[in-house]
């Protein structure tokens, strides 16, 4: 029982946030603007031009794999999730990963 429960907690984090992220990242203030998290395997190369293809980069995250996009359409979200991003966040709620 002592192995389960060593275990047990970094389960329970790994089965929130499976449930919870998908739940954020349908929740965007403005419907075309949205952060894009794109898989940090991907080179720097990639994840631009993935973002690219979702829309306007609007700005770079501190981090390599974090992309601020504006669509001219409205469902921003769906354009990031169809050229590769993970999930997508809302960047008024993330202003703090922009700041270098």
């Amino acid at each position: 029982m002592t192995k389960l429960s060593q275990w047990l907690p970094g389960f329970s984090i790994l089965a929130v946030s499976t449930a919870v992220l998908p739940l954020l990242s349908e929740n965007l203030s403005d419907p075309r603007v949205g952060a894009g998290v794109f898989p940090p395997w991907w080179s720097s190369h990639d994840v631009i031009a993935a973002a690219a293809a979702a829309g306007s980069i609007v700005r770079l995250g501190s981090f390599p794999f974090i992309v601020v996009v504006r669509s001219d359409g409205s469902n921003i979200a769906a354009n990031l999730r169809a050229s590769g991003s993970l999930f997508n966040l809302d960047p008024v709620g993330i202003a703090g990963c922009f700041t270098r």
